[in-house]
């Protein structure tokens, strides 16, 4: 089928799940600012529910809620095939790479920092196509996938990669506050330091006076001598003042140097805070580019994955099987794919039988599940799964931008629960939810 992009809407809806009512509170704003409507639920069971009857655009998860965690939440939702195309982006304090391996697995979109800054939730948005770009680009389209039958529902599975998390804005942006109460603080002080010492001097200058005053009044009252004595010792007492302002003023100088001198290191700390700043900066821009490139392969990796299934007569070793794969190869590398293409198959467990030829063969649709044989060697028997991967080695090396990796993992994950074994069920009944969970999952890691 074609990949087709629909018009973006005058107002798109978002879903946020977290039992904490402030982080609810803060995503709900910053999302109302950017006109998205919002519908908040407390719990992973409360969630479930409302999608019932409302399908947002996108969903915000928490990962640790009582009851269903985040995790159990998103495997519920892609298992339903009426929600499985919403994208979802875990909304967390957790940044471990097992976790955030495991939450792609699952099929969310992406693990943003519960610290998130509008810029960045803009980004995302913008990438989500739920809020227009201020500058659009033409893209490249997927050329359509051919298949004799339609997936009905989608699947979001992400692999091991590397990415730096949106927390470290958030750190960053902690330093900056603190250098500025630091510069605060030192210029305070350094204020409070030079006018105590402005106080004192002047209150040593008034006490002064007071005690000159009244000597020299009364000495024009004494006879000459009397007031040549007190002349004298006016002089000593003046002289003693100007030692003691000159102690007083050089005790000062020197605190001034000490401030000084705190400032100068203060400033060279800053320096180093600035330098952390910055990098912390760039590493925000990597990180930033590095979920783009991330959000821009889920709609080439949900396009793929809309045929995958393949009927029991259809098997590995089939002319059309290997068509669809080296189709689907050229495609990908006419796009610019660069990266690992990751191949899983998973085998449906047929209800079959042994015609007369010798050959396995479907049991007629209508014959009970007591003529089944469940325990005969699929079509695609591990003879054919060597056979199909060192096909897909010998078509990989005409990419060298495209690696391929091919993995069968058994007939355990199931796409839809097979019915419990009775008398009312059908062999063919079996045999439509075997033809399901034979299928084809692509994933896709951008290493360009």
């Amino acid at each position: 089928m074609a990949v087709t992009t629909s018009p973006i809407s005058t107002q798109k809806t978002a879903l946020v799940v977290d039992d904490s009512k402030l982080a609810r509170y803060v995503l709900k704003e910053m999302l109302l600012d950017f006109g998205i409507k919002v519908e908040t639920a407390e719990s992973a069971e409360e969630a479930l529910g409302s999608l019932s009857a409302f399908r947002p655009d996108v969903i915000f998860m928490d990962h640790m809620m009582p009851g269903m965690d985040g995790l159990q939440a998103v495997q519920a939702i892609k298992s339903d095939p009426k929600t499985a195309t919403i994208p979802i982006l875990m909304y967390t304090s957790k940044d471990e790479g097992v976790y955030v391996n495991q939450a792609r697995a699952l099929g969310a979109v992406g693990v943003l920092p519960k610290k998130l800054k509008p810029v960045q939730l803009e980004k995302v948005l913008v990438q989500l196509r739920l809020m227009p770009a201020k500058e659009l680009e033409p893209s490249k389209k997927l050329e359509p996938l051919k298949e004799s039958e339609p997936l009905k529902e989608s699947e979001t599975v992400s692999v091991k990669g590397s990415q730096h998390t949106l927390e470290e804005l958030a750190r960053s942006a902690s330093e900056e506050q603190e250098k500025d109460s630091m510069r605060l603080l030192f210029r305070q002080l350094f204020s409070e330091q030079r006018d105590s010492i402005k106080q004192d001097q002047w209150q040593l200058v008034g006490a002064m006076a007071e005690q000159i005053t009244p000597i020299v009044l009364a000495a024009r009252h004494k006879i000459a001598t009397w007031h040549v004595v007190a002349l004298s010792g006016l002089f000593v007492f003046l002289m003693g003042i100007l030692v003691l302002l000159y102690s007083l003023v050089s005790e000062g100088e020197l605190q001034q140097q000490k401030l000084d001198h705190q400032i100068n290191e203060q400033k060279i700390i800053l320096l180093r805070l600035e330098k952390s700043f910055q990098s912390a900066q760039l590493n925000q821009e990597l990180a930033a580019e590095s979920l783009n490139k991330e959000l821009n392969i889920k709609p080439i990796e949900w396009a793929i994955n809309q045929n995958p299934q393949l009927s029991f007569y259809n098997p590995l070793s089939s002319t059309g099987t290997r068509r669809y794969v080296i189709q689907l190869i050229n495609q990908l590398d006419d796009f610019g794919f660069n990266g690992t293409l990751y191949i899983q198959f998973h085998s449906g467990n047929f209800c079959q039988q042994i015609i007369e030829s010798g050959e396995q063969a479907l049991v007629s649709a209508e014959k009970s599940l007591s003529q089944c044989q469940f325990s005969l060697q699929g079509i695609n028997n591990p003879s054919v799964l060597a056979e199909f991967e060192n096909f897909l080695i010998n078509i990989s090396q005409e990419f060298p931008h495209l690696n391929v990796i091919f993995e069968s993992v058994g007939s355990q994950l199931t796409l839809q629960d097979y019915p419990e074994i009775s008398e009312d069920i059908t062999a063919g009944q079996w045999n439509e939810v075997a033809k399901r969970n034979n299928r084809f999952k692509f994933v896709l890691v951008n290493e360009g």
